[in-house]
């Protein structure tokens, strides 16, 4: 992907974080219903403690490593000085900058979170390479990340080729089977998740959250997607808890 295209999305990204009433609280609403309860389980099953250091890949405003009670929170965010973050976010150390280059030195964290941020950045894969780069050999990396039907992807890609049809904010679309091939080679599956489903194209698998209006092209997908290809469902924010595969 070009750097104008991530930049593009960059500008879109920031656009609605400062523009939209009350986005982050909104959104920290949210990740609390998705998460709390996992991140409670996750917490006993990897034993964080005060001393666990952990990093936030793509904070935003919202930094969901919050939903940790416990140990040393790291955050890295491009728009980190555009939003500013290290003003509004206590509790964690805001870094400004990207994913493919983190500012860390090697097998430095214990566990990296990355959540609805991968299919945001410029380079995916070296994004990958890095959190394994700063995780320890016994760390762990969670990964989430909406991912699409078959059908969707195919249609996704196709209307990134077309600037007044692509998603801006969105650079790169996975399904289940790509988000699981980007981190094979550096990356063991230790468990997979679910955490929502969607059915729309413009819920974004939120929940309790009804689907405004369709265009026509949207609704010509969904019956494509649902009625003649029988899928049953849009999208899903999947999520994967990994190892690192020692070499």
């Amino acid at each position: 992907m070009s750097s104008r295209r991530w930049k593009q999305a960059q500008k879109f990204e920031f656009e609605s974080w400062a523009n939209s009433p009350n986005i982050a609280l909104k959104e920290w609403q949210e990740i609390k219903k998705k998460y709390n309860k996992y991140f409670r389980i996750l917490s006993k099953k990897l034993e964080v403690s005060d001393r666990t250091k952990i990093l936030d890949i793509g904070c935003g405003p919202t930094c969901i490593i919050g939903l940790f009670d416990k140990g040393k929170k790291f955050g890295i965010e491009p728009l980190a000085k555009e939003l500013k973050l290290p003003e509004n976010i206590e509790e964690v150390q805001i870094f400004s900058g990207k994913g493919e280059n983190l500012p860390f030195k090697e097998s430095f964290f214990d566990l990296v979170v990355c959540r609805n941020v991968i299919d945001h950045t410029d380079r995916p894969s070296k994004v990958i390479k890095e959190v394994r780069r700063v995780l320890k050999n016994n760390g762990h990396f969670l990964l989430a990340s909406y991912v699409y039907a078959p059908f969707i992807v195919l249609v996704k890609q196709l209307s990134e080729m077309v600037p007044q049809l692509r998603n801006v904010g969105h650079p790169h679309t996975f399904s289940l089977k790509s988000l699981e091939k980007l981190v094979t080679n550096d990356f063991i599956i230790v468990e997979r998740k679910i955490i929502h489903a969607g059915f729309h194209p413009n819920d974004y698998a939120k929940v309790d959250e009804k689907t405004g209006s369709l265009s026509l092209l949207q609704r010509m997908i969904l019956f494509i997607n649902f009625k003649i290809l029988r899928q049953s469902w849009f999208l899903k924010e999947y999520c994967l808890l990994l190892k690192p595969r020692v070499r």
